[in-house]
């Protein structure tokens, strides 16, 4: 159970300060988020809301 506040916001934000995906984000997010989204937060860092979070169900 992944749970959030409604003002909660998420991230990849490794990509904005020019490392790499640690703590499993690269190996996990794909299986939670499917692979087009996961490309997408890995790829340019833009945070999701707390309801796009809901919705593809980063949290629950």
């Amino acid at each position: 159970m992944r749970i959030r506040a409604d003002t909660a916001r998420f991230a990849e934000s490794f990509v904005k300060i020019g490392t790499i995906p640690g703590d499993g984000g690269a190996w996990l997010l794909p299986r939670i988020v499917g692979w087009s989204k996961a490309c997408k937060m890995a790829l340019t860092g833009d945070a999701v809301s707390a309801q796009e979070a809901l919705a593809c169900g980063l949290v629950s």
